[in-house]
């Protein structure tokens, strides 16, 4: 089992406004900003599965998994 990545404490970061919302998150390659480090990760969706199986989505619309708080993504050609 990994460790998670997850701080003590997130800072307040709003992801770029051209992300689309993670409730619309599609299983395919893309690219995802996680707010923790306020960085774009790339997102082969290799594991989708472990994913769907273990994500907590959030009230505020964003997903926790595995040490990640991802909160908007992107197509990975830029659409």
């Amino acid at each position: 089992m990994r460790e998670s990545r997850m701080p003590d404490r997130m800072p307040a970061q709003e992801p770029p406004p051209t992300l689309h919302p993670m409730k619309d998150f599609p299983s395919e390659p893309a690219v995802l900003h996680d707010r923790v480090s306020d960085s774009i990760i790339t997102w082969s969706g290799e594991e989708v599965a472990a994913f769907r199986r273990s994500c907590m989505p959030q009230e505020d619309g964003s997903v926790e998994w595995d040490g990640f708080v991802f909160d908007g993504w992107g197509n990975v050609l830029g659409g």
